[in-house]
């Protein structure tokens, strides 16, 4: 109704018609990506939130970290097939939005008073939390991240 299209108007704006091109830049030089590890995708599986909000299908982190010498290897297979192939399943890019309410608003009529929150599929966000991870180890052992970044 009225409510839904106020939000999907104010959480997603029209795109801009014209965007102009950044100056470009001289390419860095290339760095070897190296090798993503099963230790990586552990780590990531691990130090996710036991109790997070699950994606779409509902299966809990905890639910994969319990299974975790079961599941470890046919993620780690789903992981290296999809950049082998260049491919990210459409599985995990469905996310289930949700809307809160920001506490101690006056004015629960207009959008600014929410908040969306984008759950994505558990087993999506653990592949991305290991590429994120051997990214960003990949660029501060190559001196290319900026001084006041941090790990995290």
């Amino acid at each position: 109704g009225a409510k839904a299209e106020l939000f999907a108007s104010s959480f997603f704006p029209a795109h801009p018609k014209h965007l102009s091109p950044k100056p470009l830049q001289d390419p860095m030089p290339e760095i070897d990506d190296g090798e993503i590890t099963k230790e990586q995708l552990l780590k990531s599986l691990q130090s996710a939130k036991a109790y997070g909000a699950p994606g779409p299908s509902g299966i809990p982190n905890v639910a994969l970290q319990s299974a975790e010498k079961f599941f470890t290897d046919t993620l780690y297979s789903i992981l290296m097939a999809s950049l082998r192939i260049r491919y990210y399943p459409q599985r995990f890019r469905i996310f289930k939005t949700i809307v809160l309410r920001k506490p101690g608003r006056s004015d629960y009529t207009i959008a600014k008073s929410y908040r969306p929150i984008a759950l994505q599929e558990t087993m999506g966000k653990v592949i991305e939390a290991t590429m994120a991870r051997h990214i960003t180890g990949l660029l501060e052992d190559n001196d290319r991240l900026p001084q006041h970044h941090y790990r995290g």
